[in-house]
């Protein structure tokens, strides 16, 4: 895992390829070696070597998470979407699996659910930095904001900022864009 940390990404499934001639029944080497070849862009192989994880191990939410991951990427997003919720169903406070619900039906055109899931990003680890720590409460766009201040800030980059920017008007005409 450091080695693919670090993006070395064919070591590190070579490394686990050693781990699973030692131990074949490694559940968690066979998800990780999934998530290794998934972003090497070798995804039917990723499917397989998540599948092989879960049928080790069948409650591994993370096989079943980065299993979704993989579908999504090869436009299979109902069964992406079921994947995401039997990791739910096993734990249902599984940050990874609601954001990437959440993502998967905001590129499918399901905007409402998606938004909705995406407010996980909050709970996410890589996410720890950019968490919202302010007093007032948190808009989502539903509530009148005629009169108020309403601050907006950026949380992901420069690259979302410049997306998200053109929207500011939006929030600032009467009404407050509500949803």
């Amino acid at each position: 895992m450091a080695l693919q940390s670090l993006g070395r990404l064919e070591e590190s499934l070579a490394s686990y390829e050693r781990a699973l001639a030692i131990r074949p029944d490694y559940a968690e080497a066979w998800n990780n070696r999934g998530y290794a070849l998934h972003y090497l862009g070798r995804l039917d192989e990723a499917l397989a070597a998540h599948g092989k994880a879960l049928t080790i191990r069948p409650n591994l939410v993370e096989a079943l998470n980065n299993r979704g991951n993989a579908l999504r990427e090869l436009g299979r997003v109902e069964e992406a979407l079921a994947n995401y919720h039997e990791a739910i169903a096993i734990r249902p406070d599984y940050a990874d699996a609601h954001w990437n619900e959440g993502l998967t039906r905001l590129s499918a055109g399901d905007f409402e659910r998606g938004w909705e899931k995406y407010e996980w990003r909050w709970r996410l680890e890589q996410m720890r930095d950019c968490r919202r720590d302010f007093a007032p409460p948190l808009w989502l766009g539903k509530e009148d904001v005629s009169g108020r201040t309403v601050l907006l800030y950026a949380e992901q980059g420069f690259g979302d900022t410049l997306q998200f920017c053109r929207y500011a008007p939006a929030v600032a005409a009467p009404g407050g864009a509500r949803s």
